[in-house]
């Protein structure tokens, strides 16, 4: 019998408790010069911000990233194959982490589920999430400090995405527009990728998809963030139902 994903391992009284925090991505960037233009300056980093990358105990390779507002998205793997995903919030502080999320779990055919968790973190250091039965050890990625330009994110990417079987390329240009292209004909996703107010290595990430062969039904918009590590871009977003995810992971 399969063991079921970490995530989805919570008692109907968490599953009810559960909260979520869904906010409205919107591209932003700044620098000492000119606010019009390049990232954001730096600024401390607070509590359990940051990404981490890790393995739950189940064998998942997870990728999770808490922002400074608290917004929390994470998504779990094994090899190419995207497993699940999640949205919600942490809080953290004096070493605690503690949070609610909605989780999108693709072998059972997308079906989204609330769940707690909490845990304990050494700030830029390590970071342990317990999900009941199953335990995500995470460390911390130091990429996630050094910001870019959008421009930084430019080129074609073919990856895969969670739930559906095709694979998708996308592409992103050097003012942060993004688009499909083949081998999805009968599917269009328009977007944008740009640098969040906060900075960091985090991208804010808006879609839309158009046609009857895309993963997410016709209209559906969603927001999220997006990730690049060496050639590897990561998305993930959510639309406002918070029930239809756009989970990505693809190279270029």
């Amino acid at each position: 019998m399969r063991t079921p994903p970490f995530f989805l391992r919570m008692s109907v009284a968490a599953a009810a408790a559960a909260t979520l925090l869904l906010s409205a991505c919107g591209g932003g960037s700044s620098s000492d010069d000119d606010p019009s233009t390049g990232p954001p300056p730096a600024r401390p980093i607070a509590g359990a911000e940051g990404r981490w990358a890790g393995r739950a105990s189940t064998g998942y390779d997870v990728l999770l990233t808490i922002l400074d507002t608290g917004e929390t998205w994470g998504v779990y793997t094994r090899g190419p194959v995207i497993h699940g995903a999640f949205h919600g919030s942490s809080s953290s502080s004096g070493g605690q982490l503690r949070g609610s999320a909605a989780v999108v779990d693709y072998e059972r055919a997308g079906q989204v589920h609330s769940s707690l968790y909490g845990g304990s973190y050494v700030p830029q250091r390590q970071l342990e999430a317990g999900f009941v039965f199953d335990v995500f050890s995470g460390t911390y990625v130091p990429g996630y400090e050094r910001t870019a330009p959008v421009a930084a994110l430019a080129g074609s990417y073919v990856g895969s995405v969670g739930g559906w079987p095709a694979p998708l390329a996308l592409t992103i240009h050097a003012d942060g527009g993004l688009m499909s292209t083949e081998p999805t004909p009968a599917c269009l996703v328009r977007g944008s990728v740009g640098v969040r107010p906060g900075g960091r290595g985090v991208y804010d990430l808006r879609a839309s998809f158009t046609g009857d062969g895309c993963p997410l039904p016709h209209g559906t918009a969603v927001a999220g963030i997006a990730l690049l590590d060496g050639t590897r871009l990561t998305i993930t977003s959510v639309a406002p139902s918070a029930v239809d995810f756009f989970v990505f992971q693809g190279g270029r």
